[in-house]
Formats: C-alpha cells, sequence, structure tokens
C-alpha cells in the first residue's frame, strides 16, 4: 500500500520513522560536464563533480561538511535527497552526465 502525509508505520509492534521527503519525486538532473571534472561524490577529490555543480548554483552542501561524500541537493529540489550521477564520464572526457536522487538506479 501506500504512504501518504501523516500515515504512521509499524513493523512487529515497532513504529518506524519515515520522512516526508521520501514520498517525493526523484529528482534527475542533467550536466555538460566540462574536461578535468570527476564523476565522484567524494569530496576529497580535487576537480569532484559536486564541487563542481555546487559552485556554479546548480546543487547546494546541506551538511555544511565538506569532507568525503556528498550531501549535496538540488538547488530547484524541494526535498534533501543527495544527488549522485548516473555512470561515469572519464576526467577528460566531456558531454552530458545524469544526476539523481534515485539511488537504487545509480548502482
Amino acid at each position: 500500500s501506500r504512504l501518504n502525509i501523516g500515515d504512521t508505520v509499524e513493523f512487529d509492534g515497532q513504529s518506524i520513522a519515515w520522512e516526508e521527503a521520501e514520498l517525493e519525486p526523484h529528482r534527475y538532473l542533467k550536466f555538460n560536464k566540462p574536461e578535468g571534472v570527476v564523476c565522484t561524490t567524494d569530496r576529497r577529490v580535487g576537480q569532484n563533480i559536486i564541487d563542481v555543480l555546487t559552485s556554479c548554483g546548480g546543487i547546494k552542501n546541506i551538511s555544511g561538511n565538506s569532507d568525503n561524500d556528498s550531501n549535496a541537493i538540488c538547488t530547484n529540489c524541494t526535498n534533501t535527497r543527495r544527488v549522485f550521477p548516473i555512470g561515469r564520464l572519464d576526467a577528460e572526457s566531456t558531454g552530458l552526465i545524469l544526476l539523481t536522487s534515485n539511488g537504487s538506479i545509480v548502482n
């Protein structure tokens, strides 16, 4: 069955916490990746795709933490789901790369 805002979820008598953001649709972004950008969310890697998108205003960092993996979200999104690149382009490659908050299609 579907969850609706205000619903209570229980399993084996235990209440399970969930967020309204989980009901919102996934977001999909397209980005014309320039040469030198690395398709990783690892913030320790220079010129990673998340930092590049953050600097151009396409996404924002919601954690305040620039270490390790991203907690970046689309600035046009109403939810706070993380965004991930779908696939990879070599750092030397240019072209279209898609990003999404739908982690199930990323892996």
